[in-house]
């Protein structure tokens, strides 16, 4: 019997030096889709790792490259050059990314959770990015403070703690207590729970296990809590996207107030298509591309076959 090879996302890792911060970049080509680019932007609290997957699905329409951001998957923070992980210069690394990469080629944007809130942002401030993108999807996407269910109280708190914990000090010491003493100790189940009742993390692929204590020690706390701050607060409703947005949501349990999530990418965008997916959010996100793929609605695998073809 012919053992077929495994893949691993190790192979496809490239290093990336930009902006003087030392990073990663994951670049997934099947040879007969090389005449067409999807730019994968991840959501909060993950890495290039675990998109891998999904990156695997969505190379039947494209070369895929997922980035990491400053802060995130272990890349350099932007605290190192003096600058705050803002929506702003997040969105700005994503556009140096952009340029960088991309130059004259057209592309299709997939965007998840918080990631949706960068490129969203990117496109508004660089209209010459959007006038290169084919598709722009959002995966579980959200563009108004209001989208997000949650109650006021979580909400004050979550605030406080995350406020108190963008200090140097406090931050140190939550990162000490939290990641190296309890959260070795704390059952999957536990985590799985406290995982999903943060309810405004954006990010719909959730495996319990180790990974999430990977991702705690390899993410930046003080970047993670400013993207906290980032998500309670922020407006992206301000500024128009001459582009039609293509939105996955989930049929089943969400984080989101859909209808509201609706009415505000409707606002930044001239079109908007709602794509609803069965796809089972508690699905482990190291399942195989074929089951991840089903996360694709029919609808839209057939505007991808039509751009690659084009």
């Amino acid at each position: 019997m012919r053992n077929s090879r495994i893949e691993e996302p190790s192979e496809f890792i490239i290093s990336v030096n930009m902006n003087k911060l030392q990073g990663r970049m994951l670049r997934y080509i099947k040879p007969s889709q090389l005449k067409k680019e999807i730019l994968l932007v991840y959501g909060h609290h993950t890495s290039i790792e675990r998109c891998w997957e999904l990156a695997r699905a969505f190379s039947k329409y494209g070369a895929v490259t997922v980035p990491d951001f400053p802060g995130y998957g272990g890349m350099e923070n932007l605290y190192k050059i003096y600058e705050t992980p803002n929506i702003d210069n997040l969105a700005d690394y994503l556009a140096a990314f952009f340029k960088l990469r991309y130059k004259q080629q057209r592309v299709t944007i997939v965007a998840i959770g918080f990631g949706f809130l960068i490129t969203t942002r990117m496109l508004q401030k660089y209209p010459a990015i959007a006038k290169k993108i084919d598709l722009c999807i959002g995966i579980n996407a959200f563009s108004h403070k209001d989208d997000i269910i949650i109650s006021k109280p979580k909400l004050y708190w979550y605030k406080f703690a995350a406020t108190v914990l963008s200090f140097r000090i406090p931050n140190a010491l939550f990162r000490f207590i939290w990641v190296q003493t309890i959260l070795p100790n704390i059952k999957n189940e536990t985590i799985k729970q406290s995982t999903h009742s943060f309810t405004f993390r954006g990010d719909p692929f959730y495996e319990p296990s180790n990974v999430d204590y990977k991702l705690w020690v390899a993410n930046d706390m003080r970047t993670h809590v400013q993207t906290i701050n980032t998500m309670l607060s922020i407006d992206n409703c301000q500024v128009r996207v001459n582009l039609p947005v293509w939105h996955i949501s989930f049929s089943g349990r969400t984080f989101f107030n859909e209808n509201y999530v609706e009415q505000h990418l409707k606002v930044i965008f001239t079109e908007y298509h709602k794509l609803t997916t069965k796809f089972d959010l508690d699905l482990p996100f190291g399942s195989p591309a074929s089951k991840i793929g089903k996360l694709i609605p029919p609808n839209l695998r057939k505007k991808l076959l039509e751009i690659t073809s084009t």
